[in-house]
């Protein structure tokens, strides 16, 4: 048995106990042979008794493109617990992910206050739009679109759609036939006259994410009369990244129940290159200069043109940059120049989420 073999031994054993598949079928980027480097574990008497899996993403904003370590699969054998063995897999994580100088790393959780005493903080922010019922049809819908459920479709189709969206992760051909094959998912597309795919949507992703559309890509006409069909099988919540205004629009005319959640989990990483690449963003966005200084007291000053803006922690700089944005906290007199600049829209889609 080869170690990768043994760590998504110890994982299915974990973390899907109860599944009729193997981890590394739900996470087809990350347990693979090209990955275990990033695969972090402790070992005693050759049994694997914790392990944090690192996938580095690019991912591509409106303002930059950054480099996002995402973590996940993080868990220890229940007979070694409370020994600290999870802090020193995460760190282990986190050296990997500056030695990769990645800008940021994000996770998922419901230990936040286990997380943050890694320097992690509740940040980024998505929308929930819960749909149980058919949508009223824009008057530019095209009509009728052929609806197929299955991952009977052509990679390069997904990918053509996937690519339009604003925020998007570097993915190819491959990747997406990949994540195809992920159990427990079900795919919706919707195709036109001419056989070109129009919009599609994936609900669920193996043991996460059940009843959640989280990647979905088309027009908004098209994606309404998608989901039209689909919510006739099962209602479904569609989670939103905050790049995509108009859809959020759209369906907050509709009068549906909506929530805004966090995104993640966020920790930064690189600070210098981060602070580089926010610099050229604000300077595109017509800014003069930005700077961030650590003092001695611990106090991080931002400085944008004029301003300067005084934080007392990582975690209210990295909720400043990626929101929300506790204006409360913030002279009046800041908030023009703090609303003008931030925070940075950011989204990472289900199928890349570890």
């Amino acid at each position: 048995m080869t170690k990768l073999d043994q760590i998504v031994a110890f994982l299915s054993q974990e973390l899907r106990k109860d599944c009729q598949w193997s981890i590394s079928a739900e996470y087809p980027q990350v347990f693979q042979p090209q990955n275990i480097h990033n695969l972090k574990f402790i070992e005693k008497d050759g049994r694997i008794v914790t392990h944090a899996a690192l996938k580095p993403l690019i991912i591509k904003t409106p303002q930059f493109i950054l480099k996002v370590a995402t973590i996940g699969s993080v868990v220890t054998a229940p007979d070694f617990r409370n020994q600290g063995l999870s802090t020193l897999v995460m760190q282990s994580c986190l050296e990997e992910a500056r030695r990769q100088s990645c800008d940021i790393a994000v996770l998922w959780t419901h230990l936040h206050d286990w997380y943050r005493r890694l320097g992690f903080e509740l940040a980024g922010y998505e929308e929930h739009f819960f749909i149980e019922r058919p949508l009223p049809l824009p008057s530019s819908a095209m009509t009728p679109l052929k609806i197929i459920q299955g991952p009977q479709v052509e990679a390069a189709a997904i990918l053509k759609l996937y690519q339009q969206h604003t925020i998007n992760s570097y993915r190819t051909v491959k990747d997406i036939e990949a994540f195809l094959r992920i159990p427990n998912s079900q795919i919706y597309t919707g195709w036109d006259q001419n056989n070109e795919l129009r919009a599609y949507s994936v609900v669920g992703k193996g043991a996460d994410l059940q009843d959640h559309v989280h990647e979905w890509g088309g027009n908004i006409p098209d994606l309404i009369t998608l989901w039209n069909h689909m919510v006739t099988i099962k209602p479904f919540t569609v989670l939103i990244g905050p790049h995509s205004t108009n859809l959020i629009s759209t369906l907050q005319k509709y009068k549906l129940i909506g929530m805004q959640g966090y995104l993640g989990m966020f920790k930064i990483v690189c600070l210098d290159q981060l602070s580089e690449k926010i610099k050229r963003a604000i300077k595109q966005m017509g800014g003069k200069t930005f700077n961030i200084s650590l003092l001695e007291n611990s106090t991080i000053m931002v400085t944008i043109d004029e301003l300067n803006i005084s934080l007392r922690s990582e975690a209210e700089l990295i909720r400043l940059i990626f929101g929300p944005v506790d204006e409360s906290q913030f002279p009046v007199t800041h908030l023009p120049t703090i609303r003008k600049y931030f925070p940075f829209p950011l989204w990472i889609w289900g199928w890349d989420s570890i």
